[in-house]
Order: C-alpha cells, then sequence, then structure tokens
C-alpha cells in the first residue's frame, strides 16, 4: 500500500491535457495540498533534497518520453513510477488515460507488484586527461553518431577490451532490455524481455553489411569511439544531448540503478501488451 501523503504527480508540460489530468489525479484521489506536482522538466530544476524521502511514487502523466525523464530522477532515490499514456505506443506505461481515474485507487492500495528494469552508465572519456568524466544513466539507450543529421559517421567498437568492429553508420545504439522496443527497434534490432539484463548493441543504417545488431551479457564492458573528424554526439534516452568529437570514447556498462514501475497484470500479460502494441494479430496465418 502506498499512502497518499507519498504520492507525486509528474506530467508533461508541452500537452494541456497532462497538466488538467494531472490535477484531476490530484483532487479527485484527496493526494493532499502539499501533493508534488510539476512538468517532469520543471522536476529536473529543483534540488532533490526537497522532495526526496517524502515521496515513494510518481504518477507521471504523458507517454514513454515523460516515463523517460522522470525514471532519471526516481531510479537513483528509489520511487516507483506509475505511468499514464497520453502518447502513442506507451511501452512503459501502465494505464491509458480513460481508465487512470479508476484503476489508480487499486494501485495505491496494495493490489500490484513492482517490476524492476535495468539501467546502463555511460561515461565520456576524452582526449583531455583533465576533463570531468560525467556519468550518464539511461533507461532506454546511448546513441553515438555525428551531430549533423546527414552523412556517416566511423565508429570503433570493442566489447570487454576486444575490438568487435568499426562501423561506417549513421550512429550505434547501445541499449537495454527495456531500450530494445525504442530507437534500436527502429533500427532493425531484436525485442528483448524487460527483465532481461543482457546489453543490446545495433547500428543505424550501417554501410555494406554490418547490420546485424549483438546481444552482450550484462557483465559486458562495451567502449564506442567516435573516429570522424565532424562534429558527434552523444544521445542519452532521447533528451540529452552530450557533444563528443574525434577520439573521445563512450564507457558503458550495466548501471546500478535500476527503475522501478507498479504494475497491476501479472508478468505474462507483457506478451499480450506487446503484441497490441505493436499493433500485431496473434491469430494472423
Amino acid at each position: 500500500m502506498i499512502s497518499r501523503d507519498m504520492v507525486g504527480v509528474l506530467y508533461n508540460s508541452q500537452r494541456a491535457d497532462a497538466k488538467d489530468l494531472a490535477w484531476k489525479i490530484v483532487s479527485d484521489l484527496n493526494l493532499g495540498d502539499d501533493t508534488l506536482v510539476y512538468g517532469v522538466e520543471e522536476l529536473e530544476k529543483i534540488d532533490t533534497n526537497d522532495w526526496v524521502g517524502k515521496v515513494d511514487l510518481f504518477i507521471t502523466v504523458g507517454g514513454d518520453g515523460t516515463i523517460l525523464r522522470a525514471s532519471h530522477m526516481a531510479a537513483r532515490n528509489g520511487v516507483a513510477i506509475l505511468g499514464v499514456n497520453l502518447g502513442q505506443l506507451g511501452f512503459l506505461t501502465e494505464l491509458r488515460a480513460e481508465e487512470a481515474m479508476e484503476k489508480i485507487p487499486g494501485y495505491l492500495d496494495g493490489e500490484v507488484w513492482i517490476e524492476e528494469r535495468n539501467m546502463i552508465e555511460a561515461r565520456v572519456v576524452t582526449a583531455d586527461p583533465g576533463a570531468t568524466q560525467i556519468v550518464h544513466e539511461a533507461l532506454n539507450e546511448v546513441a553515438i553518431g555525428r551531430r549533423e543529421v546527414a552523412g556517416l559517421s566511423m565508429i570503433g567498437v570493442t566489447v570487454d577490451d576486444e575490438p568487435l568492429t568499426t562501423y561506417r553508420a549513421d550512429a550505434v545504439i547501445v541499449s537495454t532490455a527495456t531500450g530494445s522496443t525504442g530507437y534500436a527497434l527502429s533500427a532493425g534490432g531484436p525485442i528483448l524481455h524487460p527483465q532481461s539484463e543482457d546489453i543490446l548493441i545495433t547500428p543505424v543504417a550501417p554501410h555494406l553489411d554490418k547490420s546485424w545488431a549483438l546481444v552482450l551479457p550484462k557483465s559486458a564492458r562495451v567502449e564506442v569511439s567516435f573516429l570522424s573528424q565532424q562534429p558527434g554526439a552523444l544521445a542519452i534516452d532521447g533528451f540529452i544531448d552530450v557533444p563528443i568529437g574525434y577520439g573521445d570514447t563512450v564507457k558503458i556498462v550495466k548501471g546500478e540503478s535500476v527503475a522501478r514501475f507498479m504494475r497491476g497484470n501479472p508478468p505474462s500479460h507483457y506478451y499480450a501488451d506487446l503484441v497490441r502494441k505493436l499493433g500485431l494479430d496473434p491469430w494472423e496465418m
């Protein structure tokens, strides 16, 4: 059971309907005048000391993008997420907007289980030995490629200190099982079960015949080196953009944090949910 005093509500501030539904949740569920209610981008600017220890659950109103942003703050502070979908596919969300008001009370009263999903950590190592190395966490993926949209990049990949290959591609994606249904899926990668701890490498539009994806164990240490002279970028979960340059290396390992999601359906429901969100007919021959 989650105390209503320990619930915060985050919403996609780019959508008026998300803000409206967020405040309706607060009002109709009697969450209280002191409830933490913010656009998810706004919460990123607030000192975590203002809410850590005061929130056990974030209800997010938006889509997967809203959850991805919330997860970066929630995971490292042990806060679970219950996602309400106003987006399109909503692979990470739990409830549709039209059923949220009816079903959220049951989730708060304990008729649930907590699903944990692995994250990865990415550290940029530059040619400047004095540069500060910042560790970035990702729930979905990190992608390394050229900053400009057009043009191939030279991207070298090693695994556990052993050279794998050098891609000529738009980008290389390193993702979690959660991220296998995101950018990596659009690049032709496989779908991993969300409980998998494996790490996935998927090239984006590679030149010639290097179009295969590679599934690695959770212990793998992946290094991706940017080998093009043009400016490059490290994109993290689609909303963090880190400039990189020639010779910079991104070191990626399984993260220490886990994202926690409140679920009402049994784990086996994942398959039916996946088929529905992908628009597939399970009985089609």
